[in-house]
């Protein structure tokens, strides 16, 4: 019965390679099928009731909804955590199928499934992260033409990279202009690209979950880019768990290596939307800022920058991040604005070191 078999599916972008296992383990038939539309669904209609298995990837959402649209059990796994497979010594497309499914039909815990967003929430992160790379784009610009300035001699002042381009056309000598000039049109025309993405953002925020968003910007350094990534990020905030595991989610919290009476320190996991992770540490610098307003998140952070060294300010602002994603999940779980007092109440004392 197709019930009783489990296929592992090593995707990838022309082909992929399919390994199915029957209920005591052993090796059914191994294939594999054209990434196409057409030839995928007729391979998952011959095998509808089998149990689907394969990997997170650039086309498991498309390629998992068709294999649920033809009557299979699919499972999708973080690949991150797939050590067994990608730290294989004998890595290949026809053992990684293979392993997939035998995780899958031991344990489907083994195997971390995800659930993967919904076409709305995929279309703001894809939005995002566009955005994200005229952003890139421009900052990399930036810092290139101010480098190149110095070593004429030239020093451009400090200024927000929105404001870069007059900054830079005035400062730059006449005699050095014709070097960059090019370069600064295209700085021009990126400017340009992330309004017109600022301008997409919000208009598809505020048609599919801008309620959440405006939540969300009630807290202090919370702008309309973070708002829209984090609710884009959490779809269900209701069924997400404990809001603290929010700062572990987007690999806010030190990594554990514990054993037995030794537990060294770690730094931040670094797993998660990196995204997400950047722009958190971004609003917990302005919110460290000495112009920025008071808040028990401000307070926080500078409880921790008060214990001095080189390197309290850069442990504040992971802390503040964290616990900023942590707030953030609890507004969304309570559909209420953000409450300073409130939130005062809860703000631990000290910050673990890491």
């Amino acid at each position: 019965m197709e019930n009783d078999i489990t296929i592992g599916m090593d995707l990838g972008n022309r082909k992929h390679v399919v390994c199915a296992l029957d209920r005591a383990g052993k090796v059914l038939f191994r294939s594999e099928v054209a990434n196409t539309p057409e030839a995928l669904e007729a391979f998952f209609r011959r095998h509808a009731g089998a149990t689907v298995a394969m990997e997170t990837g650039l086309c498991c959402r498309w390629i998992s909804a068709l294999s649920a649209k033809c009557g299979c059990d699919t499972v999708v796994g973080n690949a991150r955590k797939l050590a067994a497979i990608w730290t294989s010594r004998r890595k290949n497309d026809e053992n990684d199928a293979l392993m997939i499914a035998r995780l899958a039909r031991a344990d489907r815990e083994l195997f971390h499934p995800v659930a993967l967003r919904d076409d709305e929430h995929h279309a703001m992160v894809q939005l995002l992260e566009l955005r994200e790379i005229a952003v890139a784009q421009r900052t990399r610009i930036v810092n290139s033409v101010r480098g190149m300035c110095k070593a004429c001699g030239v020093f451009l002042r400090k200024c927000d990279a929105g404001c870069f381009l007059s900054v830079a056309r005035e400062g730059v000598p006449a005699r050095e202009a014709w070097k960059f000039e090019p370069l600064l049109a295209q700085l021009e025309l990126l400017r340009e690209t992330i309004r017109k993405y600022d301008e997409l953002v919000r208009d598809y925020s505020r048609r599919h979950f801008g309620r959440e968003v405006e939540l969300l910007r009630t807290i202090p350094g919370v702008g309309e880019i973070t708002g829209n990534a984090y609710v884009a990020h959490v779809p269900d905030a209701k069924g997400f768990g404990r809001a603290r595991d929010a700062g572990c989610y987007f690999g806010l919290t030190p990594g554990q290596d514990q054993s037995g009476d030794g537990d060294a320190p770690k730094h931040i996991t670094k797993t998660g939307s990196t995204m997400v992770r950047t722009l958190l540490v971004n609003a917990a610098n302005c919110i460290l800022r000495a112009s920025a307003p008071d808040s028990a998140l401000k307070r926080y952070g500078e409880r921790i920058c008060a214990r001095g060294g080189k390197v309290a300010r850069r442990k504040a602002k992971t802390a503040v991040a964290r616990k900023l994603a942590v707030v953030m999940l609890a507004v969304l779980k309570s559909g209420r604005p953000y409450d300073d007092a409130l939130a005062a109440r809860f703000a631990p004392a000290a910050e673990p070191a890491f």
